[in-house]
């Protein structure tokens, strides 16, 4: 049940579960779900069906539910406007869900484990292409995804940072950016334009659970063509160039669970750009 849960909830022997076996499946890290929508839907949809025996257990099956990775979409129009969520004990997923994409510096504040993500949800078997140059040295902004279990490639635009979602800049260049995985987010770092402001430096990422971008805090100094890497729980910028394309050798650290950048006191020795290609950190038992 917990890999074909989607085909299951469809089936009349779903709704005829006993309150514990449903949260045995709901509560499962594996359960397979692309996100908790679905784990939503099943909910209520058990529920409803005899719903004056069943109304008084709902909180405590949406304590399963992992509401930070509903789709913001289904969010507005199906849970927060939910009329048995305005039962007291579950406006405190509403609020929980709101904490957790409106205020991502806090994020450490939050407790429950329903912002785990599922094993399901998380990027595997994939390699992820983000932007470039073409062969006339125009910025490309489109993404290309390879299935390593179909040996495909495909185009996935939805997958490039848009321009809306990321806060209404003009325009956010992949033709030099560092992409990362971190957590079950694609993180880009690269340059961008804002209206009437020009070029900055700044750091976006994309959450396949939610399946939307969010632009992040940017940092203190600036890193065009600057490789990137995580290390420990971290993503780290070094080098690049200024604004006006001098080299630099200045070192910047991400947080991703307090949204801030801290200014590392530590000198590259060399002044890196685009050219170093990339670099990573290795363990201390090297």
């Amino acid at each position: 049940m917990l890999e074909n849960f989607i085909e299951v909830t469809q089936c009349e022997e779903f709704l005829k579960l006993e309150e514990e076996d449903l949260v045995h499946y709901i509560e499962d890290d594996t359960l397979n779900v692309n996100n908790e929508d679905i784990v939503f839907e099943a909910v209520l949809t058990w529920t409803k069906h005899v719903l004056s025996d069943r109304v008084s257990v709902l909180p405590d099956l949406l304590e399963h539910v992992r509401f930070p990775f509903c789709s913001p979409s289904y969010f507005l129009d199906n849970i927060e406007t939910c009329d048995v969520m305005v039962n007291w004990r579950c406006k405190k997923f509403i609020a929980e869900y709101k904490h957790y994409h409106f205020a991502p510096e806090r994020r450490g504040e939050i407790t429950s484990k329903r912002i785990r993500p599922r094993k399901s949800s998380s990027l595997k078997n994939a390699v992820i292409v983000l932007g470039g140059c073409t062969h006339n040295s125009e910025t490309n902004n489109h993404a290309f995804l390879w299935n390593l279990d179909t040996d495909q490639w495909s185009k996935c635009d939805y997958l490039s940072p848009p321009q809306v979602e990321c806060g209404g800049i003009e325009s956010f260049s992949l033709s030099s950016a560092s992409t990362l995985i971190h957590e079950d987010k694609i993180f880009v770092f690269g340059t961008y334009i804002e209206h009437n402001a020009g070029w900055h430096c700044g750091l976006c990422s994309y959450s396949p659970q939610v399946d939307s971008w969010a632009m992040l805090a940017a940092p203190s100094r600036s890193h065009h063509f600057a490789p990137a890497t995580t290390y420990n729980g971290k993503l780290i910028v070094l080098g690049g160039t200024d604004d006006v394309y001098n080299l630099t050798d200045s070192v910047e650290m991400y947080d991703p669970i307090k949204d801030v950048w801290e200014l590392l006191n530590v000198k590259t020795h060399i002044a890196l750009s685009d050219h170093a290609a990339s670099f990573a950190c290795l363990p201390s038992s090297w």
